[in-house]
């Protein structure tokens, strides 16, 4: 069995009086890929936060490498769905990459070790002949791989992807997946997507979420029956709770 890294436990959250999410019971583990689907609204990027330690469960518990979210922050490299920035701002894809590196009390100030630690996140993303180019410049898929590479560069164990391809053609989607895809096989990958026909090509598990969260494994869903997941409740669908991995999946 592989090591877990995340549980969540009985965890509820609750907005303005209205369930988010319910009862969610779910482990995730080292070096398998996740993905997380469900419709608009559904709680997905919730789930993603309350991992992060950036909001808290209402009831229930958390557990990451055995302690609280926010007690190991180098575990997590996060893309958040939305990422805000000036373009008038004249900075480079390696300043970029660099912000990935700040920490209390050293901002401004990158050791050699950072300045490494970037290279080789750029190398990882294939962007590494682009890093003196103005962010400014690049194209949407550029874009998401230097924020990808920024999420890297503290060498996380866990990378947390929010809807990484929207907004992009479909050519630098499948090229963003095949990245995504190789990243799977260096750490664990969680992501958040709306691609039905993608996802259970990639992904070891899915997570369905609708208040509730289902775990399956890659081999339990086609794109046919998530379709069918998104044109109906998800209360009427039958799920396999597969909430612990399986020996060899």
């Amino acid at each position: 069995m592989a090591k877990e890294i995340i549980r969540l436990n009985q965890v509820d959250f609750i907005y303005d009086n209205e369930f988010v999410l319910e009862n969610v019971n779910i482990s995730l583990y080292r070096k398998e890929m996740v993905s997380i689907i469900g419709p608009n609204g559904s709680g997905k990027t919730t789930l993603l936060k309350l991992i992060l330690g950036l909001l808290k469960p209402t009831k229930g518990s958390i557990t990451v490498l055995g302690q609280l979210p926010g007690k190991e922050q180098q575990v997590f490299g996060y893309v958040p769905q939305y990422a805000q920035y000036d373009s008038l701002f004249p900075v480079n894809v390696f300043d970029v990459v660099l912000m990935g590196c700040l920490k209390p009390r050293t901002f401004g100030m990158f050791n050699s070790r950072d300045k490494n630690s970037a290279l080789y996140a750029l190398d990882v993303v294939h962007l590494l002949p682009l890093k003196n180019r103005s962010f400014a410049t690049l194209s949407g898929g550029q874009r998401q791989r230097v924020l990808i590479a920024r999420a890297l560069v503290s060498k996380p164990e866990v990378l947390l992807l929010d809807e990484p391809t929207a907004n992009v053609d479909r050519k630098t989607e499948q090229d963003l997946y095949v990245l995504i895809q190789e990243l799977s096989k260096i750490y664990t990958v969680i992501l958040v997507s709306h691609d039905l026909g993608v996802v259970p090509k990639i992904s070891d598990r899915i997570a369905c979420v609708n208040r509730n969260v289902i775990m399956h494994l890659k081999s339990e869903l086609t794109g046919q029956s998530i379709q069918e997941i998104y044109s109906c409740s998800m209360d009427l669908v039958h799920h396999v709770n597969h909430s612990q991995r399986k020996e060899g999946g």
